[in-house]
């Protein structure tokens, strides 16, 4: 019981969607059940003891479950693990991914000039190249998956793609240079116009690697997709 309060607790941050009271909600159940455990061990009134123990302790198991499910559908987010993340996450995953879709772009129209067997773009996780795609539908290649640590692509691949003249564009985190998929793409590809600053903090690059594994890196200018 205690644990299950512990972990209740560190599921609601501070500065999550959900507000700090439910901590003290849960704290307050936990503690009443499990004073309701110890003195339920008498033989005295033991089964009504034990039925408000085990009723209590269902409500603080269940609580943080439920005022989650809750929030998720009176303010419309998508999934259930939305009320414990952050609110920039939540702006760049809700808010950002819709106005991103809305808006077309000359990157868009550049975009949708590409063979449709062409990897239109290179981007560090899937979080990035998600709203890419949903807004062309064109391929684009996320390096490391879902958060960046998968182990595909692999830098022979990015080469092999880049020798054959299908990176037309890569975005990349300058904080992840330690990447060796990234460090070579930062060595190997022209950077496209300034560093951008997302919603979230992060300094993004936009790169535009040349046909052939080798290239000098250069600043050149033209459509940016961020």
């Amino acid at each position: 019981m205690a644990g299950t309060v512990v972990l209740a607790c560190s599921l609601v941050p501070a500065s999550a969607g959900l507000r700090p009271l439910l901590r003290g909600v849960v704290i307050g159940l936990g503690v009443v059940a499990v004073a309701a455990a110890v003195v339920g061990r008498g033989d005295v009134a033991r089964g009504r003891r034990r039925g408000f123990m085990v009723g209590t302790a269902l409500l603080a198991v269940g609580f943080v479950p439920a005022a989650s499910a809750a929030d998720v559908v009176a303010v419309g987010l998508g999934p259930f693990a939305t009320p414990y993340q952050r609110p920039a996450t939540t702006y760049l995953t809700q808010v950002a991914a819709q106005r991103f879709q809305s808006d077309v772009t000359p990157f868009e129209r550049l975009v949708d000039r590409l063979p449709e067997h062409v990897v239109a773009g290179v981007f560090y996780s899937s979080g990035y190249a998600g709203g890419f795609i949903m807004l062309t539908g064109h391929e684009f290649l996320p390096i490391g998956g879902f958060t960046g640590g998968a182990p595909v692509p692999t830098v022979a691949r990015i080469s092999q793609l880049a020798s054959e003249g299908q990176i037309h564009l890569a975005l990349l985190p300058l904080d992840a240079h330690a990447d060796p998929r990234v460090a070579w793409i930062m060595s190997h590809c022209a950077t496209l116009g300034p560093p951008l600053k997302n919603a979230g903090g992060v300094t993004l690059q936009n790169y535009r690697c040349p046909t052939g594994p080798q290239g000098a890196v250069h600043h050149v200018s033209g459509p940016r997709p961020g």
